[in-house]
């Protein structure tokens, strides 16, 4: 195995507004916003040049940045299970969509275009 820094994101602002009341922007900031992560990777992956996207089984789609000594880092691009409720929220939410039955389905089955196989 290799070390690597793996780098997960939250929402960058604690308030769906930041500074609509009239407070600084910066004080909405979310302390949480970016996790790292010490994990160890399968060792094919140390060959990853820099901005080749990987995938990592049930978080996510990562980028690799660069190594940090002898730790890899990677950063999150897109979540999986998140991402794709958010998708499929907005899809079925589409004025495209209303009361002609697309975009209505339980979703299992779905996602050939987003990586292959539906993740919930």
């Amino acid at each position: 195995a290799v070390e690597a820094s793996v780098y997960e994101y939250g929402r960058l602002f604690s308030d769906p507004s930041p500074g609509s009341d009239g407070d600084d922007v910066f004080a909405s900031i979310n302390p949480t916003s970016r996790v790292e992560r010490r994990a160890k990777l399968e060792p094919a992956l140390a060959d990853t040049q820099p901005g080749q996207v990987v995938q990592f089984e049930r978080l996510g789609y990562f980028a690799f940045d660069s190594a940090i000594d002898t730790r890899l880092r990677f950063h999150q691009t897109v979540g999986l299970k998140d991402e794709w409720a958010n998708i499929q929220k907005r899809t079925a939410a589409s004025p495209k969509n209303q009361g002609s039955g697309k975009g209505q389905g339980s979703g299992k089955g779905q996602g050939a275009g987003q990586g292959g196989k539906n993740r919930s």
